[in-house]
């Protein structure tokens, strides 16, 4: 078990190695396999993990695009949303970002209510924006997000 997974952290490092700085895409690259898998693949989004993490931005944006459009990844739109936050590989887009959060809180996806409740929460100017930034909190901790319930606790609406 333990030379499979050492096997396959090796092949993985070659890989990922290999195709950084690459001009052409070789039949071992994760742009080649994720452009031949497609966005309902369960390993396709992960390419877009490693190509930003190349410091491939532009296969990046493109894998994680066709999995919000395509398969409707969550995982896709928080990392996607990060991009557009920070200004990795394009123009940083704050309401593109929270849009992105958005979608991925309204499929039930715990990380991105917490992220959208805390964003909210730090941007609240009413009180009907709080409660609506503890709507999200509250989503995120009843599915176990312990970020989300120490936020509540800190904010003394845990219970209510």
């Amino acid at each position: 078990m333990r030379i499979t997974g050492v096997c396959f952290a090796a092949c993985l490092a070659v890989l990922v190695a290999s195709t950084a700085g690459a001009e052409e895409t070789s039949e071992l690259s994760y742009q080649r396999f994720a452009e031949d898998q497609g966005p309902d693949h369960p390993l396709y989004c992960m390419y877009g993990y490693f190509a930003s993490k190349t410091g491939d931005h532009e296969t990046a944006h493109r894998i994680f695009r066709r999995c919000v459009e395509g398969a409707r990844n969550p995982a896709a739109m928080i990392y996607l949303s990060h991009f557009y936050e920070e200004g990795i590989g394009t123009e940083p887009d704050k309401a593109k970002a929270r849009e992105l959060i958005l979608q991925a809180a309204e499929l039930g996806y715990s990380v991105a209510q917490y992220l959208l409740g805390s964003e909210l929460l730090g941007d609240a100017e009413n009180e009907d924006d709080r409660r609506q930034a503890l709507v999200w909190l509250k989503r995120a901790a009843e599915q176990g997000d312990e970020d989300a319930r120490d936020l509540l606790d800190s904010e003394g609406s845990a219970g209510g």
